[in-house]
């Protein structure tokens, strides 16, 4: 094992999460605000920690464990100096100094995670523990969370398990080492295994050829509308199925005209869809095109197919009216929660909240419209990653083996933190058929049609180029192909210096769909 270190710190030095959808999407989106919302979406609160009641009984560790263990401790003496620079210089916050060392024998899981979020893991470990396990757990969920466990990782005392980590981290944290390796302790379980996952969702916590996470959940992109206004329009509502026939782009920006006024004493628009460029990947995909190849080494941005996605997005706001512009959502302050939009493209994270906050209209959930390439969806996944530091690594796998079973799955997906990594709970009727009334067989249906996005170890970087450059697109200052045309050198250039990438050979498709990718 190995760390590498930047300047500034240990790891990614800045960092755009699900949270940041926010930022780009209030309104946008469709009206993402308040605490509920902002649970939905992952945001962190001030630190907590609690201990559970568990009394710890220590095994002695197998053979497994032992050498897994002194692998790790000789790369964390190999960097003790770097680390002690590293950690000096790292941004520091007083919620995150809050976080307390674990007591003996006790595993410290970290969390990205709000208030809401916690109290689901809460009961994932309280779970874990009526179950028979023994390692008593504390959780703490500090703000600036990646800072945060890059400085305790950096002084040599990060946490045991990070649960509601993003895989698209993965690449960067699994290449500097950080991550301990699964592969044996999956080659001995009888409750993990490969095939008991989708396969989308397996092949992200894959890195460098090992299981370098537990994947725990699943975000689905699929659309959320206000069936009130369809219904008073006289306009049919999208459908459930994925792939629906008459369900496809020119139907959707036909819809779209027609739940759009913006004339008289009531102004509504159809939609806000988030410009963050990872919410333009399905049209993308569903035109025939990819901002990369297969392998993440050639860019394609420039490609008729990327062009005209990014294009028609910009045109629904400036062209075709049917979003509002900047000025617009200014004045009007248009979203998806006070009935001012009709639909919102977001992920299913977004459903506790609109549960909670909305109560003056129905609202229900469709599937996204199907495009000359087929139809497509994006599905960010979160996962348990464990330090390869860890001094417990038995107990550690023990816990996250938990959370990849169906006990611990149920409860992340009964508990409202995403769509199960594990097949079988994902499409159990204890998870489908929940008294919330949420079509949830809409979410789980969607993993079967996930582009795979594109991911190397300076993901941070990539992201705020092309986030940058877009920028002029969105705001009606430049064409798709001006965009286009000045972002493709910067991604080459940034393509020579990633390390690792994501694995998508096995599952990425040229164009269309070809088939389930369960196990």
């Amino acid at each position: 094992m190995w760390y590498q270190f930047e300047k500034g710190g240990f790891g990614v030095k800045s960092l755009l999460t699900r949270r940041s959808v926010l930022r780009t999407t209030i309104g946008a989106a469709g009206g993402l605000v308040g605490t509920a919302l902002l649970a939905a979406c992952g945001g962190a609160a001030s630190v907590t920690a609690t201990s559970s009641t568990a009394v710890a009984t220590t095994a002695a560790p197998t053979t497994a464990s032992s050498q897994v263990a002194t692998s790790a401790s000789s790369a964390a003496s190999a960097v003790t100096s770097t680390a002690t620079a590293a950690t000096a210089a790292a941004p520091t916050s007083t919620s995150a100094a809050a976080v307390p060392a674990p007591a003996n024998g006790q595993l410290l899981l970290l969390l990205e995670a709000d208030d809401n979020q916690r109290k689901v893991w809460q009961q994932v470990v309280d779970a874990f523990h009526q179950a028979g396990h023994k390692p008593p757990v504390e959780l703490a969920n500090p703000s600036d969370i990646y800072t945060k466990f890059d400085t305790m990782v950096a002084g040599d005392a990060g946490p045991d398990l990070f649960a509601g980590f993003e895989t698209k981290q993965l690449p960067h944290y699994a290449g500097a080492g950080v991550a301990l390796n699964m592969d044996p302790y999956v080659g001995r379980s009888t409750t993990i295994k490969p095939a008991d996952f989708f396969a989308f969702t397996w092949s992200k916590h894959v890195i460098n050829g090992h299981l370098s996470a537990m994947p725990t959940n699943n975000a689905p992109l699929g659309i959320f509308y206000n069936k009130d206004l369809f219904q008073e329009a006289g306009v049919t509502p999208p459908p459930k199925q994925w792939g629906a026939k008459g369900w496809d782009t020119a139907t959707f920006l036909d819809t779209a005209h027609k739940l759009t006024k913006t004339t008289g004493s009531k102004q509504q628009w159809f939609s806000s869809w988030s410009t963050w460029w990872v919410y333009v990947l399905p049209w993308v995909w569903a035109n025939g095109g990819h901002l990369f190849d297969a392998t993440i080494s050639k860019v394609l941005v420039d490609a008729p197919e990327v062009v005209s996605s990014f294009q028609w997005l910009a045109d629904l706001t400036w062209k075709e009216h049917v979003q509002p512009t900047p000025d617009e959502t200014k004045s009007a302050k248009p979203s998806f929660v006070n009935g001012t939009l009709a639909i919102s493209g977001t992920t299913e994270n977004s459903a506790p909240g609109y549960l909670q906050t909305i109560k003056s209209f129905q609202w229900d959930v469709a599937v996204m419209p199907t495009g000359t390439a087929g139809v497509w969806t994006r599905d960010p996944s979160n996962s348990a990653i464990a330090w390869s530091g860890t001094k417990q690594p038995d107990a550690t796998w023990e816990l996250a083996e938990f959370m990849g079973g169906d006990d611990g799955q149920l409860v992340i997906g009964l508990g409202g933190n995403g769509v199960p990594a594990r097949v079988s709970a994902a499409r159990s009727p204890k998870f489908l058929n929940q008294p919330n009334g949420v079509d949830w067989q809409v979410f789980v249906d969607a993993i079967e049609h996930e582009g795979i996005q594109p991911i190397t170890d300076n993901f941070p970087t990539v992201d705020s180029t092309i986030t940058k450059q877009t920028a002029p697109l969105w705001a009606n200052q430049q064409t798709a192909q001006q965009a286009m045309t000045t972002l493709k050198p910067l991604l080459e250039q940034l393509l020579t210096q990633a390390k690792y990438r994501r694995d998508r050979t096995g599952l990425w498709q040229d164009k269309g769909w070809a088939a389930t990718t369960t196990g």
